[in-house]
């Protein structure tokens, strides 16, 4: 753990920090696995406010949170997974369970390291920022998985 920690800050000191917030898309548009239809999903793992004041100099590094939106068998959902989330610039790692489709977990990373991709005039709607395997699992075994690439886009 300590380890982990160290090389968090080391990270943060050197290129001061990764911010990966926002939304990201598929770049197929809305695609189905086993009946369910991922819409987007988003980051977050900086705030750059600090009791409604702007602090950009010295955000405050959370921990990673991933809002994951989808639909399966027309009921819309919309999941914050907070627990067992990696988010930084090689990696992004998450997974939850929803007791109808399963253990639905991701496994990728940015293939721009840059980050803040708000404040990146080159990056455009179209550009592919985001690559990784979505997998759902039933009782342990491997249902369905597909490797696919993201773009990014603000949402608010």
């Amino acid at each position: 753990m300590r380890l982990l920690i160290l090389t968090s800050l080391l990270l943060i000191t050197q290129d001061r920090f990764f911010d990966a917030g926002g939304y990201y898309s598929p770049t197929d548009g809305l695609f189905s696995m086993r009946g369910l239809k991922l819409r987007y999903i988003s980051l977050r793992n900086v705030d750059y406010y600090d009791g409604g004041k702007a602090t950009h100099e010295n955000p405050k590094i959370l921990s990673p949170e991933v809002i994951v939106a989808y639909t399966y068998i027309a009921k819309d959902s919309i999941i914050q997974v907070t627990n067992r989330v990696t988010v930084n610039r090689d990696t992004v790692v998450f997974s939850f369970v929803d007791p109808e489709v399963g253990t639905i977990s991701f496994r990728g990373g940015f293939l721009d390291k840059r980050g803040q991709f708000w404040n990146q005039n080159d990056i455009a709607e179209s550009t592919i920022v985001l690559a990784g395997l979505f997998r759902i699992q039933w009782n342990d075994s491997t249902v369905t998985s597909r490797r696919f690439s993201f773009t990014y886009f603000s949402g608010d």
